[in-house]
């Protein structure tokens, strides 16, 4: 069988736009800078009034709000569908300098959008009572009550209409281009790898797929690459942490005119979750949680001939069961088969939402030189159409990796018929379906009767424990006490490695011979600038969807309908009432998190059976 069948198709984005260049994206960016003046010559004259003055005033500005809102939803379909495809292209080459250009178009767009919006923002946040109720019966503001009464909870941290375009203009050329730094530095990475063929040079992308080797020289060697070619840029990673970090602490410390506005007051509220949730959701993660994935970690080390792993070991895929045959690589539309055929247990409109996905071509997985690492999904705001992001190359890990972001594609597909504003959930009920595809996956391995397959299975879920409940929560306490010294003062590059490495060394314990000194610079999730905290919405994600795949059993047949109205009400709910709902459960305690992390246990205890079984 040729290689080309263990490779990834590109994905069609013609279907949205064929190019830069074409008639119809340039009607879109036409038709949007129209729509932005149109807004702005609308909202120029909109009169906010101050805290004291009598409802008839707020009154007045009803209709033009209105009216207000109805060219900004336009907008912001257009802004959302554009930016999705300039996204896409330099995912896929991120030295592409058409839609570098574009990209960088397309963010003053954006903060103009915002600075024309802001006035009839700071009306909709202020307004009292009545007169947002009166501005409610635009039947287009009404599909919207959830976010604006999501929004009027920041009331009391909103500056003045001139400090609030301020802040959105230089957003721009500040906080975001810190992030773009970091995207061009990591998409035109040079690894060095040592090969049985040679030294090889790749991009990052494909050299993180090798640290998933079924060879450890292989895993190790990809691990020293990538670490070498990151540390050439340590200053300035360093500078780029700083330089977000600094700027959000800014912003919070001028917000904090009524009360203190903390550092993760933004991530609590964009997850939308209490902090009686995360304390605990993260109680239970970093105490029953930690212990489970160092059990986790113990059973593979044993299984691959280690007393405990090496770093270069996290993600390596299950060995072959002694006696039994090696895992084998999974052509591409086999690992879609796979997939396909599991969702089809729950509801075959589910699996044919799959294969619609691969026989459209909604999913790219080429290895390509100046392609980002990682994987995503992403969507196309006009026609809902979702787009799938990964390098696929046939290794056992990149099974899971369609099948967790095709999870997300699915969550998409299921809203498309709301109202946008509706659709827009937060992290913490984003990884709801995708890992619910991969348990769904792991769970289908196991009871195969195929004894590869179903090691595998296994493999895969105690993997996902550790890195959920031991992973994650590092990235989470390390971001949150860089904050904390970020508040006084500038991190050096050898203060990042040291809190990195403590950090690491907390988490980990004896089960990693040692830290990954480069982690600080190479996890994308740090240097996003769009929001901080990039972490605990994985561990709750990851414990929530436990929590829901467990209704598949006791559901029975009403399971899909229920599944979907769930996933439904992602955008329109808190993440504490959905559970209330749908699961009949309290998140501010820690009984939901726990009978979640024993769902996981049951996982690790049966890896660790079959290890002490096979590999005695």
């Amino acid at each position: 069988m040729s290689n080309s069948a263990f490779v990834g198709p590109a994905w069609d984005l013609e279907s949205e736009y064929p190019s830069l260049d074409s008639p119809r994206f340039r009607s879109d960016l036409e038709e949007l800078t129209r729509s932005r003046d149109a807004l702005q010559n609308l909202t120029s004259g909109l009169k906010v009034p101050d805290g004291g003055a009598p409802e008839s005033e707020w009154v007045e500005g009803v209709s033009v709000v209105q009216k207000a809102c109805a060219i900004r939803q336009r907008t912001d379909i257009l802004m959302r569908n554009l930016a999705s495809y300039v996204n896409m292209l330099l995912s896929v080459d991120s030295g592409d300098a058409a839609a570098s250009k574009m990209d960088s178009v397309l963010e003053v767009m954006g903060a103009s959008l915002t600075q024309a919006w802001n006035p009839a923002d700071l009306w909709i946040t202020l307004a009292p009572g009545s007169a947002l109720e009166s501005y409610m019966q635009d039947s287009r503001a009404a599909e919207e009550r959830f976010v604006i009464e999501r929004r009027r909870l920041l009331r009391d941290q909103k500056l003045s209409l001139a400090e609030e375009n301020l802040v959105s203009s230089l957003q721009v050329t500040g906080l975001n281009a810190w992030g773009t730094l970091y995207d061009r530095i990591a998409g035109g990475l040079k690894c060095s790898i040592q090969t049985q063929e040679g030294l090889k040079v790749m991009g990052a992308a494909s050299a993180q797929e090798l640290t998933a080797s079924a060879q450890e020289p292989v895993r190790r060697a990809a691990l020293e690459g990538i670490t070498q070619a990151w540390v050439a840029y340590r200053d300035p990673c360093a500078a780029i942490l700083n330089a977000i970090a600094g700027w959000r602490l800014e912003v919070y410390r001028r917000r904090s005119h009524t009360r203190p506005v903390g550092f993760m007051d933004c991530p609590l509220y964009s997850a939308r979750i209490q902090p009686e949730t995360l304390e605990a959701m993260m109680g239970v993660a970093m105490r029953e949680g930690r212990a489970l994935g160092h059990r986790a970690y113990a059973a593979m080390a044993r299984a691959i001939g280690k007393k405990r792993l090496d770093p270069w070991d996290r993600m390596a895929p299950a060995p072959a069961l002694p006696g039994g045959r090696a895992p084998e690589p999974r052509t591409y539309s086999d690992a879609i088969g796979l997939i396909s055929g599991c969702a089809d247990r729950v509801a075959p409109e589910m699996g044919e939402f799959f294969r619609m996905m691969a026989s459209k071509r909604w999913i790219e997985g080429r290895v390509m030189p100046r392609k980002l690492p990682g994987a995503f999904c992403t969507s196309f705001a006009r026609t809902r159409e979702p787009r799938v992001f990964m390098t696929y190359q046939g290794t056992p890990s990149n099974v899971r990796t369609p099948a967790h972001e095709l999870g997300h594609a699915f969550h998409t597909w299921a809203m498309r018929d709301l109202p946008i504003a509706q659709c827009y959930y937060p992290m913490t009920l984003a990884e709801t379906a995708s890992i619910f595809m991969e348990t769904l996956l792991n769970d289908a391995a196991r009871s195969s009767g195929d004894e590869t397959l179903a090691w595998g299975g296994l493999w895969e879920e105690s993997h996902n424990a550790a890195a959920f409940l031991v992973n994650i929560p590092m990235r989470y306490t390390f971001e949150k006490e860089f904050y904390e010294k970020r508040a006084s003062g500038e991190l050096s590059a050898d203060e990042f490695e040291e809190l990195n490495g403590r950090h690491h060394r907390e988490h980990y314990g004896d089960s990693l011979s040692g830290p990954d000194p480069i982690f600080w610079q190479s996890k994308l999730h740090f240097y996003i600038s769009g929001i901080s905290f990039y972490n605990f919405p994985y561990t709750f994600g990851y414990l929530f969807a436990l929590g829901v795949y467990a209704q598949r059993e006791k559901l029975g047949p009403k399971f899909f309908t229920a599944y979907r109205d769930l996933l439904r009400d992602t955008g329109r709910m808190v993440p504490e009432d959905v559970a209330r709902k749908h699961l009949g459960v309290d998140l501010t305690k820690p009984d939901f998190w726990r009978d979640s992390v024993r769902i996981a246990e049951k996982s690790v205890a049966a890896l660790e059976r079959a290890v002490n079984e096979r590999f005695a």
